[in-house]
Order: C-alpha cells, then sequence, then structure tokens
C-alpha cells in the first residue's frame, strides 16, 4: 500500500496508479482573493548612451545617474529609495558596401556601443512617481521600463492568501465527500 492508501506497483518507489483509481478521481481547489492599498511605487528606467568606445558610454550613463539622483533627493526621493541596475554594454555595428573579388559584398564594422543600466526607484504616490519621471525626462532619460505599485505587505498577504485557498479547498472537499459512505484516499 502506498500513499494515502493507494496501491503502490514497482521498485522505483512512485505509485503507480490502478486504471479504476486514476480514472476515477475528485479535483478540488480553492481560491482566495485579497486586495491589497500599495504602500509605493516602483518604476523602472533605463538610462542608455552610445558613443565610440564602452568607456565613454559608461562615463555619460555615469554622469546621467548623478544628475537624476541627486535632482531625485532633492526632491524628497531617498537615495536608499534608488537602485543601479547594470543591463549590458553592447558592440553597434554598420554595414558597409566594398567589392571583394569582384563583387559587392556587406561588410560589417563596428561602429560604436551601447550601455544600458535600469534605475529603479521607490516613491511613495502618483504625484510622486510623475515628479521622478519629469525630472528624468527633464535629463534626457525617456524609457519608463515599468511602473508597479507595490505593497511592503505583500509576502505576508502571499502566505495569508495561500493558507485562506487551502482552507476553502478543505470546506469545499468536506461538502462534496460528505456524500461517500467512506472518504476517498487521497491521490
Amino acid at each position: 500500500i502506498g500513499h494515502g492508501g493507494v496501491p503502490m506497483k514497482g521498485s522505483n518507489g512512485l505509485a503507480t496508479l490502478e486504471p479504476d483509481v486514476a480514472q476515477s478521481y475528485i479535483t478540488v481547489d480553492g481560491q482566495v482573493e485579497i486586495r491589497v492599498k500599495p504602500t509605493e511605487i516602483r518604476l523602472v528606467l533605463a538610462v542608455t548612451s552610445e558613443g565610440q568606445t564602452a568607456a565613454a558610454c559608461a562615463q555619460s550613463v555615469n554622469e546621467t545617474i548623478k544628475r537624476l539622483t541627486d535632482q531625485w533627493s532633492r526632491s524628497g526621493i531617498g537615495r536608499n529609495d534608488i537602485v543601479e541596475d547594470f543591463i549590458a554594454v553592447l558592440p553597434r555595428y554598420e554595414f558597409d558596401v566594398q567589392t571583394v573579388r569582384d563583387r559587392e559584398v556587406a561588410v560589417e564594422k563596428r561602429s560604436g556601443y551601447l550601455m544600458q543600466t535600469n534605475l529603479h526607484v521607490a516613491v511613495k504616490d502618483d504625484a510622486g512617481a510623475m515628479k521622478a519621471i519629469n525630472i528624468a525626462f527633464a535629463n534626457g532619460v525617456s524609457d519608463v521600463i515599468a511602473v508597479d505599485y507595490w505593497s511592503k505587505e505583500l509576502d505576508q498577504l502571499r502566505t495569508k492568501a495561500r493558507t485562506d485557498a487551502l482552507k476553502a479547498a478543505r470546506e469545499k472537499s468536506d461538502v462534496l465527500l460528505a456524500l461517500f459512505e467512506s472518504r476517498p484516499p487521497i491521490i
């Protein structure tokens, strides 16, 4: 006899269900919805730069980030609410048409670099989000990658939702399985 009273076969330790058991089952689920008021808004903005060298891109991105963080700080956004997330430095290419062995071919030629660093910014409300975005726009940063409403209580509420959903499923199964003379095994 295997787990939950289900007959077991085989030597691998996994339960093999008999056809009558495998084809005769009831699935019970539970759902819970918890509405959460956000405690903050999280913005993700991409700071990018194109240049002839990777070092030039890095310098430009770093200057932009410094200007942004200084202006955001003056507007009331704490330095701890701004997180830098380096993404990539990628070479850029152009195609140059050249004649090789009496044929015109497109030859790939490095034309510079593109660097991207994302800034994650936490603000208190919609007004703070628009203020942060407008400061970014004023500094040439216009790639708003995400605007997410967030709650600091989210992990606790997820745990509560799972517990409540399990309770709802158990209550539902108690009603459904009351029809049977003996409660069927769990599979």
